[in-house]
């Protein structure tokens, strides 16, 4: 079982990754059409290139930490039934419930924002830009019904011709977490029926033959967070401190490489994974420091910040498509004035966070589960 201060340290964590999301796609829509300290070719500097990556280093974050809390609820599970048997309808129960209400919310509000979009014919970057900006996050706004319904069911991005709505480009890692937790249930499920043995492998087999590479770097990092439960459960961690220091020195030193290699594009590409490997050592160490989580859950803006978890999820859901319509609605009014710029983007980070912490009340409520 985590401990108190473990649990804090967690949510804390998952909501600081949210938030980093969320500014990252505030520097995307708002920001980047006036300001961009970083190349689109992806050859710049190494701090405005990082700069550029918060995004998906805060997904790799949720990755681990999404690994690390399944396999927690799959040795419940088991506990559950002296290790006898596995649950795979309780499993699978609580996945959907925990994912399906603040998707389904989400996907109607991309519904009501793709209607003001076509109603006031802002779905044309003609209608919504100047001609001056540096960066368009979008340059239509399409609707398409078979990645609109192909993201009900968690096909987005994985099905060869089905891609994340416009509106809503980050359910692709949605989708992706979604089958991480099918692969790994059906896993451990297929240990106590065999028939679910030919599932998984039909389910994985498919899944291999139509995505793309990138779906199996991520389950590597989602499958480390799971191993670094593993490792906790098993109180592994407090006594191979120097080997997970090794191991997150030599991960970190490789992401610093892949992040330098500005001529092998083909590498830096890849770095995010990197460093989702070097942060499942990371939280192993965290873990098993005393007197850091002491520490932590003694400051308030931890305490504060990890709140924010309770709605990191609806947040994430969102956050994409209201940015996108502020952009559209703002940026001729705007665009230029840095100052009202950031004002914009301040706003509606506070607006979006408000918002998403009343609606995760309905959308989240009681399945708030880890």
């Amino acid at each position: 079982m985590l401990k108190a201060d473990e649990s804090l340290l967690l949510d804390f964590i998952r909501a600081a990754s949210a938030f980093v999301v969320l500014l990252a796609h505030v520097q995307q829509i708002l920001i980047s059409p006036t300001w961009m300290p970083f190349s689109l070719s992806g050859r710049s500097d190494i701090v405005p290139f990082i700069y550029s990556q918060i995004g998906a280093i805060g997904v790799m974050i949720f990755f681990v930490l999404s690994g690390f809390l399944i396999a927690y609820s799959i040795a419940n599970n088991l506990k559950n039934s002296k290790y006898e048997n596995f649950s795979a309808k309780r499993y699978f129960r609580s996945r959907l419930q925990r994912l399906y209400p603040p998707l389904i919310f989400s996907q109607v509000l991309v519904l009501l924002v793709f209607g003001v979009f076509y109603f006031f014919d802002l779905n044309s970057a003609v209608s919504f830009t100047t001609g001056k900006e540096l960066y368009l996050a979008r340059n239509e706004i399409n609707f398409h019904l078979s990645d609109y319904a192909g993201s009900f069911f968690f096909l987005n991005d994985m099905v060869s011709g089905v891609n994340s709505p416009t509106i809503n480009g980050p359910l692709w890692s949605v989708a992706q977490e979604f089958w991480f937790y099918i692969i790994a249930g059906l896993l451990v499920a297929s240990f106590y029926r065999r028939r679910m043995l030919i599932v998984l492998v039909l389910i994985s087999g498919t899944i291999i033959i139509q995505t793309n590479v990138f779906f199996l770097y991520g389950f590597g990092v989602w499958l480390l967070g799971a191993a670094a439960a593993v490792m906790h459960m098993k109180k592994l961690h407090e006594s191979n401190i120097i080997i997970l220091s090794i191991l997150a020195v030599v991960s970190l030193s490789l992401w610093v490489v892949l992040l330098y290699s500005n001529e092998n594009l083909f590498l830096r590409a890849r770095h995010q994974f990197v460093f989702g490997i070097a942060f499942s050592f990371i939280l192993l160490l965290m873990l098993a420091n005393e007197k850091f989580l002491k520490g932590i859950v003694c400051l308030w803006f931890v305490r504060k910040v990890s709140r924010q978890a309770a709605f990191s999820y609806t947040l994430y859901l969102i956050h994409f498509p209201l940015l996108l319509l502020v952009w559209a609605v703002t940026n001729k009014h705007v665009q230029g004035d840095f100052l009202l710029v950031s004002s914009v983007s301040l706003l509606s980070i506070v607006v979006l966070m408000w918002i998403s912490e009343k609606i995760s009340l309905l959308t989240e409520g009681s399945v708030r589960v880890k």
